[in-house]
């Protein structure tokens, strides 16, 4: 997280279990799929076919790479969020409002890019509190900094100067 008199950017990782559990989803599949294609036998008694343990391991790889890192940056020209090539930009003449809100399992179901059951989306790399920014005209956009209180201050102080 760094913040320089007008730029404000922080990197955030999912937790540790969560990148745990894919990555060891992603080197089981890929040792089964080894497994197959060197001894040319299936491991059970009704074994995947390679082609779909290879989808399987190539979109779970897939997976891993796009959500591992959450980007939010914070400048003159507004907020910008990204995971990978999913990216959004949200200028300060946009934001209706700005405010605290709890992310959690029942409304976006999870961690990464998630549609909420009310409309909106989120990006998130954690549960808990979280910053939703309303947006004129458009869904809101909630989002999980690593200190959304300190980035709400930040958010209002941009708005005010460069809005």
């Amino acid at each position: 997280m760094s913040f320089d008199g007008g730029y404000y950017r922080e990197e955030l990782s999912p937790p540790a279990w969560a990148e745990g559990t894919l990555v060891g989803c992603i080197v089981l599949v890929s040792r089964l799929l080894t497994y197959q294609l060197l001894t040319g036998r299936g491991l059970g008694l009704n074994p995947a076919p390679n082609p779909v343990l290879s989808v399987i391991d190539a979109t779970l790889i897939w997976v891993y790479f796009t959500f591992r890192r959450l980007t939010i940056t914070l400048d003159h020209e507004g907020l910008r969020l990204s995971f990978s090539w999913i990216k959004r930009k949200i200028p300060y003449g946009e934001m209706v409002s700005v405010e605290l809100y709890p992310v959690g399992l029942g409304e976006y179901g999870g961690l990464g890019l998630r549609y909420g059951n009310r409309g909106g989306e989120a990006l998130t790399s954690r549960l808990g509190d979280g910053v939703k920014v309303e947006r004129r005209g458009r869904p809101p956009i909630v989002f999980t900094p690593s200190d959304p209180r300190r980035l709400l201050r930040l958010m209002g102080e941009f708005r005010e100067a460069y809005a």
